[in-house]
């Protein structure tokens, strides 16, 4: 009689059906997650130089913020990411 093999207490068939699952439904997220949010931070990276102007920026400070709020608003995709 051959023995199946055990993976922390569980048959290898069902260890490997279970990381599967996980590795799909992590795919799927991530995918979601970059079709919902994809817009959004590129529309941030484009309407930041008006969001300075909308604020009345002084030109210095707007040479110090542009980078940042570019980096903030882009940032979105990443934190959607990795908090769904």
């Amino acid at each position: 009689m051959v023995r199946e093999k055990e993976i922390h207490g569980m048959p290898g068939w069902l260890m490997v059906f279970v990381l599967s699952a996980a590795l799909i439904g992590s795919i799927v997220m991530l995918i979601r997650s970059i079709a919902h949010t994809d817009s959004l931070g590129v529309i941030g990276w484009l309407a930041a130089p008006s969001l300075l102007d909308l604020v009345n920026a002084a030109p210095a400070v707007k040479a110090e913020a542009l980078p940042f709020l570019r980096t903030v608003l882009l940032g979105i995709i990443g934190m959607r990411i990795a908090h769904g």
